[in-house]
């Protein structure tokens, strides 16, 4: 793998352990759960079923995890962005546990335990994979979604496509909404060639995990991380841009409350500032 670091970045940090106990009533999810079972397990106060799930793409499945507290007051999705999978979201998995809500993981496909070719698919297979995850849930509870980067972009423009589709609420971290300034009129008609040419050329994104997090044992973990892929195919990185480019001049059609949250040196992902 070829990510980068920023050496000012990589401090001394207090130490956090990845996935600690909860701490509500004093026990419950012990650390001991294995992260990569089939099945279900349980503690005292929470259900925890990992399995596979077939897709509209013969051959591809997704990896799948659903984490249910003893009460359930809501539900929340959480989608991860590109180039890694949702293992990176067990502390936030905890945290949403810890209020009662039953959490909804997956990885991407051609990310993380799930099929498919790495770092290649397409923004409409992915709508169809969330659509799959979203028969699963169940509607009589408020269902909120959490999105990071890539997985933010494709849940926007998944709502936009999908007005009918409504829920409680959207939390987008880092939100890729727009194309980046890099990528002019002539960049743009090269990478639409280069998808005649070579749309399966894998490229390498060089994420600069530094951007990642404050803390420097998570950026190792990252570092480190054989299930990490920062390559991107042609055919992806077009398909990806063209939908960037779709969100903005359709904001306003968006009637879903939404969260919008970016680090202040997060660069990974342009922010959109407002006056």
């Amino acid at each position: 793998m070829s990510y980068s670091t920023t050496d000012e970045r990589l401090m001394d940090s207090p130490k956090r352990t990845e996935s600690t106990d909860i701490q509500s009533d004093g026990q419950i999810f012990k650390k001991g759960l294995n992260p990569s079972f089939l099945g279900i397990q349980q503690t005292s106060k929470v259900t925890v079923s990992r399995r596979y799930l077939d897709t509209k793409t013969h051959g591809v499945q997704l990896y799948y995890q659903e984490f249910t507290p003893q009460f359930v007051d809501a539900q929340v999705i959480i989608v991860h962005g590109f180039g890694e999978h949702s293992g990176n979201y067990q502390q936030l998995t905890d945290s949403f546990l810890l209020n009662n809500f039953k959490v909804y993981l997956y990885d991407q496909r051609g990310f993380g335990y799930s099929g498919g070719i790495r770092g290649q698919a397409t923004v409409e297979q992915m709508h169809m994979d969330l659509d799959i995850v979203l028969q699963l849930v169940d509607r009589s509870v408020p269902l909120f979604i959490f999105c990071h980067a890539l997985g933010a972009s494709m849940v926007i423009s998944f709502c936009l496509m999908n007005p009918s589709f409504q829920f409680q609420g959207l939390i987008c971290s880092s939100a890729q909404l727009r194309v980046p300034a890099k990528y002019g009129k002539i960049k743009m008609l090269t990478l639409k060639l280069m998808t005649k040419l070579c749309p399966d050329l894998q490229v390498n994104t060089y994420q600069n995990l530094s951007y990642a997090s404050k803390n420097n044992h998570h950026i190792k973990k990252l570092a480190t991380d054989h299930l990490m892929h920062p390559y991107m195919s042609i055919q992806f990185a077009y398909n990806v841009l063209l939908f960037q480019q779709f969100i903005l001049p359709n904001a306003t059609k968006f009637k879903i409350p939404v969260l919008l949250l970016h680090g202040k040196r997060g660069q990974s992902c342009i922010a959109l500032r407002f006056p």
